[in-house]
């Protein structure tokens, strides 16, 4: 399981035990959105700050930062092929900053400036 926080962590914790497994860091406002890639080795974050964050399950490492989302990142998802969802506010239908970031390799994405973590 993955939870996001207001003290600007996330956690992943052993659904069996109910131990916390490793304490995600580096994002600069509340994390807002939490989710594991479908084969379990990637963990997305999405923040106030407007950015949406790729780590490393195994070593909690960040592997991408995603930026240049209209507001904060308060949804995300992986569809069955891998492909990565966020969504950002402003919170009206119509004009719902809606990113799409391939992951593999390269990391693409149309609408935002994709910086690589150090």
């Amino acid at each position: 399981m993955v939870t996001g926080s207001y003290d600007k962590t996330t956690k992943l914790w052993d659904a069996a035990s109910g131990a916390c497994r490793a304490t995600l860091s580096g994002h600069s406002n509340r994390v807002r959105a939490a989710a594991f890639s479908l084969d379990g080795t990637t963990v997305v974050t999405g923040n106030e700050d407007r950015t949406a964050k790729m780590w490393n399950a195994a070593s909690g490492t960040c592997r991408v930062v995603l930026s240049g989302h209209s507001g904060s990142v308060f949804a995300a998802a992986f569809s069955p092929d891998g492909t990565l969802a966020c969504v950002s506010q402003p919170l009206m239908m119509d004009s719902w900053a809606l990113h799409v970031h391939a992951i593999g390799n390269e990391v693409t994405n149309a609408a935002a400036a994709v910086a690589a973590a150090s």
